[in-house]
């Protein structure tokens, strides 16, 4: 079994929100989608598609039909290893149709799964927060709280 390591980017923000994350290559593009969303604290309460290599995935429900694109995969009948990635790949992912969450997905590594750790995944190895990135970009980072000790 392999273990994928990805970087997931929010982009079309003005902060930087990022998590590396670790996946069994076994996983569902769905359980993908669904591990970026509870990275970032998203309930995944709405819809979301996932584009690779000029392919979509996504769940299609009556209502939708008219305007779902020609040719669309279930992202829970689908694995990443039947993907066939490769490191330095990409996957666009939106969610939230009204808000528009968009993702960049990209592999960064593939490497054998260590004995022992499948309990392990999925794992979220590295992260900025968007709470510190906000507070980076307005120079909230260099204030020190003032308020009063209210101790005792």
């Amino acid at each position: 079994m392999q273990v994928y390591k990805f970087k997931a980017s929010l982009t079309d923000r003005n902060v930087e929100l990022w998590r590396e994350l670790e996946v069994l290559s076994n996983t569902t593009v769905a359980n993908l989608a669904y591990c970026v969303l509870a990275s970032v604290d998203a309930s995944g309460s709405h819809l979301f598609n996932i584009d690779y290599n000029n392919n979509r995935f996504e769940f299609i429900y009556d209502e939708m039909e008219d305007f779902a694109p020609a040719v669309c995969y279930n992202p829970s009948l689908y694995t990443l290893d039947e993907l066939n990635l490769n490191v330095n790949d990409e996957l666009k992912m939106e969610y939230d149709y009204g808000a528009s969450w968009e993702f960049n997905i990209k592999l960064h590594s593939v490497n054998e799964m260590k004995k022992g750790t499948h309990r392990h995944y999925p794992y979220i190895t590295r992260e900025v927060d968007l709470i510190e990135e906000i507070a980076r970009i307005n120079g909230y980072d260099q204030i020190t709280p003032t308020l009063p000790n209210r101790a005792g």
